[in-house]
């Protein structure tokens, strides 16, 4: 080997690092999604959303990765009568890696194509919830429930769920919900109970307008065409058929007009029985059923709710009023748990304080 070739070996070894040395493959380019520059607020937003980003990718632990990654941040506008962000930042492994510093457009569809993600929200109560209950008229959650403080924060199980951990930042310690009363929960059951009411009476209209005999005679008159004896045997079949349908359709109608007033019944006398001040009270949400099978809204034993306050909308959309970190862990069993972990616990939660408005 030649002294030539030694030499430029020598050098290739010493500018590529080691992956020890440099587990960061590239940071892929921020993508910002749903950004409308004329709501309310919108630049101040924007220019949160994006001084967050910078904080996340400035984690060292995270960015370095347990072993070779790509990292991506993910900005997506939102929100109805308010703006809110959330700010996704995904370290991908190798498996997600296409040519350039790019990633797989199925990366985040699972696979487990990336190590870890750091999610934080800005402005949007709805990210201390868990799954949705209710309807259009009550959005409601499991009631956030506090674990503790670190670094100065509250940290709740995310919609009553422990699993579920969110740290949540605010001034004055405000928390963006409302218990979902008593009230509140009688009237989604009530919404609940007059669907059903019509439902039931547009399956009787349905039935009234499906197969009659007008429309028997119609089929027998095109088919006489054709084969009069055919013709004939099948209307003969398609009467006795409707015979059979009627006295079942009305028999099962029958059976589902009691239910439904029956159900009526009980609900009304239920709703009567509380005064007001206990429909001011918490209501709960259970399996629990009264003697005439009327589901429970104040059982104790049941899980509480909560909504967004309503007059967290009338807030000043200009202003950052809450940033929510989730800090859901990995499994232990999983290979990046510690790494992940450790992101978690040197994210610069004081530069995150900061971004919100005095």
């Amino acid at each position: 080997m030649s002294m030539k070739t030694v030499v430029a070996m020598t050098l290739i070894a010493l500018t590529v690092p080691t992956l020890a040395q440099a587990q960061l493959d590239c940071l892929v380019p921020t993508r910002e999604e749903g950004f409308n520059p004329k709501q309310p607020g919108a630049t101040e937003l924007q220019r949160a959303a994006r001084a967050v980003a910078a904080i996340v990718q400035k984690n060292a632990v995270f960015m370095q990765g347990n072993r070779p990654v790509r990292v991506r941040t993910t900005i997506a506008y939102g929100g109805w009568d308010r703006q809110s962000a959330s700010i996704i930042t995904t370290a991908y492994n190798q498996k997600a890696w296409r040519p350039g510093c790019k990633i797989s457009k199925f990366a985040d569809r699972g696979g487990r194509l990336s190590d870890g993600t750091i999610a934080i929200f800005i402005n949007e109560p709805e990210a201390m919830f868990g799954g949705q209950l209710g309807d259009a008229d009550l959005k409601a959650s499991g009631m956030p429930t506090p674990l503790g403080i670190t670094t100065g924060f509250p940290i709740y199980a995310g919609g009553g769920n422990k699993d579920n951990p969110r740290l949540l930042m605010s001034r004055a310690g405000y928390e963006p919900w409302v218990t979902v009363t008593i009230a509140d929960m009688l009237d989604w059951r009530e919404r609940e109970l007059k669907k059903k009411e019509q439902e039931h009476q547009a399956s009787v209209q349905r039935n009234g307008n499906e197969l009659n005999e007008a429309k028997i005679e119609e089929i027998y008159s095109n088919m006489k065409k054709i084969n009069v004896a055919e013709a004939e045997k099948m209307r003969k079949q398609l009467l006795a058929s409707l015979e059979k349908i009627r006295v079942a359709s009305a028999r099962q109608s029958g059976q589902a007009a009691q239910w439904i007033t029956q159900q009526r019944s009980a609900f009304n006398a239920y709703r009567a029985s509380f005064t007001p001040e206990q429909l001011a009270a918490p209501g709960t949400i259970s399996n629990s059923v009264t003697p005439d099978k009327v589901i429970r809204v104040d059982d104790p034993a049941g899980k509480p709710l909560a909504k967004v306050d309503p007059a967290y909308a009338q807030r000043d959309p200009r202003l950052i009023h809450l940033i929510v970190v989730g800090l859901s862990p990995q499994p232990k069993t999983d290979p990046n748990y510690s790494w992940f972990n450790g992101s978690l616990e040197a994210l610069d939660y004081t530069a995150l304080g900061k971004l919100l408005s005095e």
